[in-house]
């Protein structure tokens, strides 16, 4: 199941949603299922309906942009988040980066032990960075980010230490900005032999390039791709869930009085039990986020 609940903080500017995702399953279910049995998937339509607060009748095509690139600051898990399993596992969120490890390494977003609930809002996730500054390079260079800053739209001329840069790319805008900084002269009074694009040298360009990292992606909060959500979880250390360690029968009933065949027999009839008995697993995640434009220019 899957639904989602509006909330707005006082700016206006960064907004809340809560999304509760669950089931009720038993453990020889998720080791039969596999992973589609551990996922929960939330497709465009509905995430639409929770982040934008609309339905497919009044889609568009920016309405598909604004989620593919939303400033996600930070990621709570409501109380109400439960673990039921007699085991372990671990919670990952599809795009985010894991904070928590299990022992052989594997990375989580968070890691819910055996019959585990959460009581206080927990954050897993935290993006810490200028809103507003990315707000801006969004706008206006939405197509950029630091791993195509060398290639979209620029050209590099062979056997040769100059480059051919669209005036449409970040580069052109810094230097016709801040040209004086950069030790050169604003683009739009140079000489241009193929319209809309400028000669740059390769040093210049690159110096620009690395400028723009340091000083404008490095600071700016991240964008995430929230027109999908989907959220997976399995056993921490990667074991079936039909492997049973000796914590998952610390519940079973006993008189002391047991022989040893007696208490094999107990030990087996429990666990198939606990194989068969259906457990529930409940996700509240509230999502801290903002969509939107503030003008102020980046340069």
């Amino acid at each position: 199941m899957a639904h989602g609940s509006a909330s707005f903080q006082a700016d206006a500017v960064v907004e809340q949603r809560t999304i509760a995702l669950g089931h009720t399953v038993s453990m020889a279910f998720l080791d039969l299922q596999g992973a589609k049995g551990r996922q929960f998937c939330v497709q465009e339509y509905t995430m639409r309906q929770i982040m934008l607060g609309k339905g497919a009748q009044s889609a568009s095509t920016d309405d598909a942009g604004l989620l593919k690139r939303v400033h996600v600051s930070r990621i709570i898990m409501q109380p109400g988040t439960e673990n039921q399993l007699p085991v372990d596992i671990g919670v990952q969120i599809a795009g985010f980066s894991g904070g928590e490890y299990g022992n052989q390494g594997e990375q989580w977003s968070y890691i819910m032990p055996s019959k585990f609930l959460v009581t206080t809002p927990t954050t897993i996730f935290q993006s810490n960075g200028d809103e507003k500054l990315m707000t801006s390079w969004e706008r206006d260079f939405a197509r950029w980010t630091s791993d195509n800053l060398e290639t979209l739209l620029v050209m590099q001329l062979p056997e040769s230490e100059v480059v051919l840069v669209h005036l449409d790319h970040p580069v052109a805008r810094y230097l016709e900005k801040r040209a004086e900084e950069a030790g050169t002269m604003p683009l739009g009074v140079q000489p241009a032999s193929t319209p809309n694009w400028r000669q740059i040298s390769l040093i210049l360009f690159n110096s620009s390039v690395a400028w723009i990292r340091e000083n404008i992606l490095s600071k700016s909060s991240q964008t995430f791709d929230m027109s999908t959500l989907r959220v997976t979880y399995d056993r921490v250390n990667s074991e079936k869930f039909s492997t049973l360690t000796a914590g998952c029968l610390k519940d079973m009933p006993l008189t002391g009085e047991e022989s040893t065949d007696e208490l094999n027999s107990k030990k087996e009839k429990y666990a198939n039990i606990i194989l068969q008995r259906p457990f529930s697993v409940n996700l509240k995640i509230t999502f801290e986020f903002r969509i939107g434009v503030r003008e102020q220019p980046v340069f």
